[in-house]
């Protein structure tokens, strides 16, 4: 239980961070950061761990697959929202 939740967790961080980051700027530069990135990264481990045991092996293949190609897409699409004026200073 604790390795699944370690390893959704580290690998849900980037995109939690990015997330987070944004927040941030939402909230005014408002040191919360860091604390929504965990929260963020927290939640999605445990979500994805709750698909992994529903689903079983499929889901531990889509789970994989999800988790290394979803922070890339989400990079890709805030890529051309950070260049926006109000998260100009975010990234």
């Amino acid at each position: 239980l604790t390795v699944a939740l370690l390893r959704n967790f580290f690998a849900f961080l980037p995109l939690s961070l990015i997330i987070g980051k944004a927040l941030e700027e939402l909230l005014n530069g408002k040191s919360l950061f860091l604390v929504s990135a965990i929260i963020g990264a927290l939640g999605l481990g445990i979500s994805m761990w709750l698909f992994i045991e529903a689903i079983g092996r499929i889901g531990v293949s889509v789970t994989v697959l999800v988790t290394g190609i979803l922070p890339v897409l989400t990079r890709l699409l805030l890529i051309p929202i950070a260049r926006e004026k109000p998260f100009k200073r975010a990234f």
